[in-house]
């Protein structure tokens, strides 16, 4: 039986790519996230969000007649504290086709963590629009029962017509 989900495990990982008569297999441990983008922006209140763009491995499959590509990737903003610890983050997720002229967005969802003690989950949606994929998530701090502080984050990942994503 292992043997059986160890095989079936290997061909579910690998795709293969037609190219001519033979076709390369693509293995899901060559296929690697990467990193692209991280920035910081301060509020006055002390607090700062810093937000992580990740990139997926795009494996295109479209027909070698049509132009369109698709890419996909998160933005993870994260709300922290003047110490630098975290308070919650909203998680944006987004696929996108383009094709060198224009850009859209396939689909769009959200997750939320939060990890501070005395914040709390408040709500959270995700929307698309144009070639953008925007994920809202509210968050509140309470003390004693009462409602100190509600926060939004509000995290947009937009693909280019190049499929660049920011």
């Amino acid at each position: 039986m292992k043997k059986i989900k160890s095989l079936c495990t290997a061909l579910i990982l690998s795709v293969c790519v037609a190219g001519g008569t033979a076709a390369t297999p693509i293995y899901a441990s060559t296929l690697q996230n990467s990193v692209t983008e991280t920035t910081y922006e301060y509020y006055d209140d002390g607090t700062y969000l810093e937000t992580i763009i990740t990139v997926f491995p795009s494996i295109n499959t479209s027909s070698t007649y049509s132009s369109e590509k698709t890419q996909a990737g998160n933005k993870v903003a994260i709300l922290k504290n003047s110490n630098g610890d975290s308070l919650f983050s909203a998680t944006v997720y987004g696929t996108f086709t383009y094709n060198g002229s224009t850009s859209k967005c396939t689909s769009a969802s959200v997750t939320c963590l939060f990890t501070a003690d005395d914040w709390y989950y408040v709500d959270k949606y995700a929307e698309k629009s144009g070639n953008k994929a925007i994920g809202h998530v509210t968050g509140k701090l309470m003390k004693a029962g009462i409602t100190i502080n509600k926060q939004t984050i509000n995290a947009t990942l937009t693909c280019d017509r190049n499929g660049k994503l920011s």
